[in-house]
Formats: C-alpha cells, sequence, structure tokens
C-alpha cells in the first residue's frame, strides 16, 4: 500500500503533487488515478494513448461507458468488478488482471494491469492507482499459440520432472472424455489400453529415470468406448546451468489409420508365409520346416560332443565329430554318411554367406533299442546338427527356391540346401536380417515313405 505524504505545508504538498505528476507522465506505462470518492483525477500520456479518452472527474459508474472498458470475452466490463474500482472498494491489491478496450476509432486492444489502493499513514482511504500497459502484441502471441495447439493434430500434454503429468490439451481431453480434473489425478490410466498399459508404465518410468527420449505406440480409450492407435512420445526440457529436467514435453499423435494397415500387412505377410511353409512341407515330403522365431524350433537334444566355432579349416573338424558319433551309436554307414553331407553343406553355408558360426551335435540317448540291451545300453534313435549364423539370413521371398539343385543365397551357383535336403531327413531352418539357425535332423532308421504307409 502506498502512504500519503503527511505533515507538510501546503506549498510542499503543491510541489510534490506536481513533481509526482511530472514523473508520471514520463513513465512509459499508464498510469491511472482514483480519489477516495471513485473519481479519476490523474489520467497520464501513456494511459491516454491506450483509452484514446483522458477524461477527468468520470465517477466510477461511468468508467466502463467513458473509457469504453470491456471483458476479454467482449462483453462491457461491470464497473464495480474492474481492477482499479476492486482497489477503491475493497482495498484488494489486483495484480495482472486483463481486459480490453475499444478506442473511440474502433480499434481494440488488450490492457493488463495492477491495481492498489492508496491510503494515509493512519490508514484511512485516499484512492487507488492503475498501472497498465498494452499486451495485445502478447496476446495474440499466447491465443496463435493456443489454436495451433488445438488445430494441430497431435495433442500435447507436459509432465514435472518426476514424471507426473502436469497438463493436458483440451482436445486430448474432449477425445478421452475426462475432465481436466479427473486426467491429472487418478484417472489418466483408465484410457490406455488394459494390454499397453504395463509397456507405457514401463517405458515412461525408464525415461523419467534416464531421460531418454520417450516413444512409445498404443491404444487409448476414447470417450464413446472405442479404441485408436496412438503415438506418444516425449522430450524432456533441461536447465542450462545444471543441466537437470525441468519439464516434460509431450505429444500424442493418432495413427490408426496407418496402424489397421500395418496389422492387416502383416497379417497377409503371417498368411503368405504359412501357406509357404506348407507348400514347402509338402512337395520336400516333410523334409523342409520353416519357422520365424526361436521358440518354435524344435528341443535341442542332449548335447554329444563340443561346439565347433565354424571356418573353413574347422568344417574337417564338424564332419570328423559327425562320423564319430554315428560309429559310437553304431549307425548305419550310408545314414551317418548322408548326415554328415548335410551336417557339412549346412556349415559351409554359415561360413561362405555369414563368415562363419557355431555347430554343436546332439543326440537322444533314450530311442532305439533294436539290440535288446537296458535303456542305458540304447543307441541314439536321432541325431541333430544345430548350425547357428548372425549374417544377413535368407529373404523370405526367396525360401521357396532352396529345393532347386543349384539355389544360393549368395551369389554363383551351389547345391546346399538341394542335397541338405537330399540327405536329412527334416531340415529346420530359421532365417532373418539377424542370423539363421538351420537343425538337421537323422534318424538311425529312416521313416517309412508316406506312400509306403499301410502296405
Amino acid at each position: 500500500m502506498l502512504h500519503a505524504p503527511d505533515g507538510q505545508t501546503n506549498a510542499d504538498v503543491q510541489a510534490a503533487t506536481t513533481l509526482r505528476a511530472v514523473v508520471l507522465e514520463q513513465v512509459g506505462e499508464g498510469v491511472i488515478i482514483a480519489d477516495a470518492s471513485g473519481r479519476i483525477t490523474f489520467v497520464n500520456e501513456a494511459a491516454n494513448r491506450l483509452h484514446g479518452v483522458a477524461d477527468l472527474g468520470v465517477p466510477l459508474s461511468q468508467w466502463s461507458d467513458t473509457y469504453h472498458l470491456l471483458t476479454l470475452a467482449g462483453d462491457p466490463y461491470p464497473p464495480e468488478e474492474l481492477p482499479l474500482a476492486r482497489a477503491l472498494l475493497r482495498r484488494e491489491t489486483v495484480r495482472d488482471a486483463l481486459w480490453r478496450i475499444q478506442r473511440p476509432d474502433g480499434s481494440e486492444v488488450v490492457a493488463q494491469g495492477t491495481a492498489t489502493p492508496l491510503v494515509s499513514a493512519e490508514g484511512s482511504p485516499l484512492g487507488a492507482v492503475l498501472v497498465l500497459r498494452d499486451v495485445t502484441a502478447l496476446r495474440e502471441s499466447q491465443d496463435h499459440y493456443r489454436y495451433t495447439v488445438e488445430l494441430n493434430p497431435q495433442l500435447p500434454w507436459t509432465a514435472d520432472p518426476d514424471g507426473a503429468i502436469s497438463d493436458f490439451s483440451q482436445r486430448w481431453l474432449d477425445l478421452t472424455g475426462l475432465s481436466r480434473e479427473q486426467a491429472l489425478g487418478a484417472g489418466w490410466p483408465r484410457v490406455p489400453h488394459p494390454e499397453d498399459l504395463p509397456r507405457i508404465a514401463e517405458a515412461w518410468t525408464r525415461s523419467v529415470e534416464t531421460g531418454a527420449p520417450y516413444d512409445i505406440e498404443h491404444r487409448i480409450r476414447l470417450a464413446d468406448g472405442t479404441y485408436r492407435w496412438m503415438r506418444s512420445r516425449a522430450f524432456p526440457r533441461r536447465d542450462e546451468r545444471s543441466g537437470q529436467i525441468v519439464r516434460w514435453y509431450g505429444s500424442t499423435e493418432d495413427i490408426e489409420e496407418r496402424k489397421q494397415a500395418e496389422l492387416a500387412r502383416e497379417a497377409m505377410v503371417a498368411q503368405q508365409r504359412r501357406f509357404l511353409r506348407d507348400v514347402l512341407a509338402s512337395v520336400t515330403e516333410g523334409r523342409l520346416h520353416l519357422y520365424e522365431t526361436s521358440r518354435d524350433l524344435p528341443t535341442a537334444l542332449d548335447p554329444a560332443c563340443d561346439a565347433v566355432e565354424l571356418s573353413p579349416p574347422a568344417l574337417r573338424r564338424l564332419r570328423q565329430q559327425v562320423l564319430a558319433v554315428t560309429e559310437e551309436e553304431n549307425w548305419p554307414a550310408e545314414r551317418a554318411f548322408d548326415l554328415m553331407t548335410a551336417a557339412h553343406e549346412a556349415a559351409m553355408n554359415a561360413v561362405v554367406h555369414a563368415g562363419g558360426g557355431v555347430s554343436r551335435i546332439h543326440r537322444d540317448r533314450g530311442g532305439d533299442n533294436s539290440t535288446g540291451g537296458t535303456h542305458a545300453s540304447a543307441v541314439a534313435a536321432t541325431l541333430q546338427v544345430w548350425v547357428h549364423d548372425t549374417g544377413p539370413g535368407i529373404a523370405w521371398d526367396q525360401i521357396h527356391r532352396a529345393i532347386e539343385r543349384g539355389f544360393t543365397s549368395g551369389a554363383g551357383f551351389g547345391h546346399g540346401f538341394w542335397l541338405m535336403l537330399k540327405s536329412a531327413d527334416r531340415v529346420h531352418l530359421l532365417t532373418d536380417a539377424s542370423g539363421t539357425t538351420l537343425v538337421i535332423e537323422q534318424d538311425r532308421v529312416p521313416a517309412t515313405p508316406p506312400w509306403l504307409e499301410g502296405t
């Protein structure tokens, strides 16, 4: 509060009043003073330029009409609710209030001002003072930003450094049907699809803890109860000096159409791959089996020997291992030779096209007991040779050519897959851009061909 000077002569008071008036005329902001009765007693030049009016002696009841004052919504401002009136009548200090001024020439400005009551040293009311300035450009910039945000297809939101959501855009609230209080409280977890919520929580927690950008695709529940696919992203803003995160700025974008197109394409590709698996299994009489994940590969049998790090010199060692294991298991020579041939071709593919890999022989010791011995002395009914590499793999649109004689996944002419399929009972293949796994399976006793079964 401002205190009027006390104990001065009339001349001193007049001189001080004149000095204050001169000073107030020089300041860049508008200044308006009302006395205790509610009449305007001073309007400086800056305030005059803002209003286009500098009438003095205007009573409080006529302030809005005389100075053409409007609310931000464009309605006539009730005189008793004006910032200067509140300071005068209620002794409030009103800070950074906003209103519109309609000038006599028809133009409008947005004003921002602070009103303060004036009292004497004894506490008696002397009037009130209003300091105001033109914030039209700032207000238009803020409105432009707000409308730009609201019209943007992305839905903005913000969060504090600890990851607590601090604000959602109105469009996000309209889309989800939540009130601002619900969204900022415990209500927002009801929005994501229940299946996606754990992923969202895990990803957001990791970003908040590490400061890494947040980026996730998920579904949200709309106000009508349906779900749509969204992509949510957020980046941290850091303090320039400390580097600490001061706020997260995020956006959520509707990707329903793109996601549905992706899902349809994935479903079509999956269908085509199932068809390809069935066709190749059929034309190879069940020898070639294709897989898309390692979980689908056959279960590895018991290791029969150490793994071999594949290289051109190591191919010989792998062949020797195959012959040693088949001899130990008393396998027929023809079956042993076929397994060795298939294993060599699989390993050769890894060396030539991937620069190397790893191979290991596995066996089933609880299988064939054709010699009539005990379970412990039973020979292996089935042997597996696992070959894995981290090369570029075989493109799915080329896998159907694996049954062709001379097909190679690289340049040139080769017999690898053709020989594998001719020599082994079963070839299990998992291949993608991260590498290839081949499982060669051979039974001690060949299975009866389907066309001979029942004869």
